[in-house]
C-alpha cells in the first residue's frame, strides 16, 4: 500500500492509505496516530474485506499474575461468522 498527505485550502492535514488490489489479509485493524509538540493523539477502525476467512498468526504473550490482560486474535475476511478460543 502507499501512504500520503495532503493539505487542505483549510489548512486541515488530511493523511490516507491507498490500497491497491485489495487482499483478504489487508483486513484488520488500521490506527492513524497524530503527533505534535503538545500531544499525541490516535483513532483506530477496522477494514473489513468480503472474503474467505484468514487468521493472522498471533505473538506469545507474557501477563503478570492478579493482573488483566488481553489477547487479541487477529482475523481477516468478512464476513465472520464465529471465532472460537482454545487454551
Amino acid at each position: 500500500f502507499m501512504i500520503g498527505q495532503y493539505v487542505t485550502v483549510h489548512g486541515d492535514v488530511i493523511s490516507h492509505v491507498n490500497i491497491s488490489t485489495v487482499r483478504v489479509e489487508d483486513g484488520g485493524e488500521y490506527r492513524c496516530t497524530a503527533v505534535n509538540r503538545v500531544s499525541k493523539v490516535h483513532h483506530s477502525a477496522r477494514l473489513n474485506i468480503y472474503g474467505l476467512p484468514h487468521v493472522r498468526p498471533m505473538g506469545n504473550y507474557a501477563a503478570v499474575a492478579g493482573e488483566t490482560t488481553v489477547i487479541k486474535c487477529p482475523v481477516a475476511g468478512f464476513p465472520i461468522a464465529s471465532i472460537n478460543w482454545e487454551k
